[in-house]
């Protein structure tokens, strides 16, 4: 198969519930993990968590369109400006390879795989390259970057005949894998061009990133364990 042609409240949980095959957000921030007495989350139900002085809000100016897959994963060095990942408010990775390949069927199927939110300023403070935060999308970009570079494999029954050179076996596996790197020259082109909705914003300070990070995830609620296995018995044919 071949991929298709393809403000301002505060929750008790910031929940990462809209990744595809993703995992709630959690109190690790790689490098950043902030301590609990430095980290005060008030209730929805509290004013607290809301602001009540300040201007009217005005809209965001966002830029939004779409993206290649390859912009998203070629090297940094052959970025206009490099794509940085790990901003001070930016939870760790915590998506195993399961969820990244996942990912990767829901591209191949052409499902919605979600914006990915950037920030871009335009100058750093050492030099003149446009420093470019990931708000929103961190877990996508690593599986994507992560499948590219052939840093995990897919099932190879995803993919047909014509678009596989190579199989690997995988321990565990009731079918063999297959690697990026052992797809056809035209499965690779075809996926790196298939198209990701990007969302651009133009803010000039980390809080105010850190603020729009906060708001993108504070709207979900967190699925269940519970939920996630009746899916997955649906989808199976087992549940009663």
């Amino acid at each position: 198969m071949s991929p298709a042609a393809h403000t301002n409240g505060m929750t008790d949980h910031i929940i990462r519930g809209r990744d595809v095959g993703g995992a709630p957000n959690d109190t690790r921030f790689g490098e950043h993990k902030r301590t609990s007495d430095d980290i005060t989350l008030t209730g929805a139900a509290s004013p607290a968590g809301l602001s009540f002085d300040g201007p009217p809000l005005e809209r965001l100016k966002l830029d939004q369109g779409p993206r290649a897959i390859s912009y998203l994963t070629r090297d940094d060095e052959d970025n206009e400006s490099e794509l940085i990942l790990d901003a001070p408010y930016q939870r760790g990775s915590v998506w195993d390879d399961t969820r990244r390949a996942n990912l990767i069927k829901s591209v191949l199927l052409g499902l919605p795989t979600g914006n990915i939110t950037i920030n871009t300023q335009p100058y750093g403070p050492d030099s003149g390259t446009a420093v470019v935060n990931v708000v929103d999308g961190k877990q996508r970009i690593e599986a994507l970057r992560g499948f590219v570079r052939s840093g995990y494999p897919i099932p190879a029954p995803w993919l047909s005949e014509q678009e596989v050179t190579a199989t690997t076996d995988v321990p565990g596996w009731p079918a063999p894998g297959v690697y990026f790197k052992d797809t056809h020259i035209a499965f690779q082109r075809s996926f790196s061009r298939t198209p990701f909705t990007v969302v651009e914003a133009h803010l000039d300070t980390i809080e105010e990133e850190a603020e729009l990070f906060r708001l993108i995830n504070a709207g979900g609620v967190e699925q269940t364990d519970e939920t996630m296995a009746n899916a997955l018995a649906v989808e199976q044919g087992r549940a009663g």
